[in-house]
């Protein structure tokens, strides 16, 4: 399933874009400059930050390569203010405090060690993010 972007689409990420704006509504973040959106999968909620703060960029990181195809594909309209990185969230390819926010909708369920997946999210998340 994680190597089928499209397989995937039709069992999870039909769930995430119908939740990812309703979390949104839940994080209300106060106008984030770049988002980190930790295993993305293919980009709904990527997508849905980008289109609730337009002044935003937002990083999607997800393991799969053939996600992070799909992802770039889905969100070519959002090109410079959106990019998408092949990457797990226990071993997160961004610097120290480098983002003012880490979301994570559905992939703590797929984690094999979600603690250290917590762990790399505050890491780079600024501090008060």
């Amino acid at each position: 399933m994680f190597g089928d972007a499209v397989a995937y689409e039709r069992f999870m990420g039909r769930w995430s874009a119908r939740l990812a704006p309703l979390f949104l509504d839940e994080v209300d973040l106060p106008d984030p400059r770049l988002v980190l959106d930790v295993g993305s999968g293919t980009g709904n909620l990527t997508r849905a930050v980008a289109e609730r703060w337009p002044g935003s960029q937002v990083v999607g990181v997800d393991p799969s390569p053939a996600f992070v195809a799909a992802a770039r594909a889905r969100a070519a309209h959002l090109r410079g203010r959106v990019r998408f990185e092949t990457g797990r969230a226990d071993d997160l390819p961004l610097e120290d405090g480098s983002v003012d926010a880490t979301l994570a909708l559905l992939v703590l369920n797929f984690v094999p060690d979600a603690d250290r997946a917590l762990t790399q999210m505050r890491r780079v998340t600024r501090p008060g993010g």
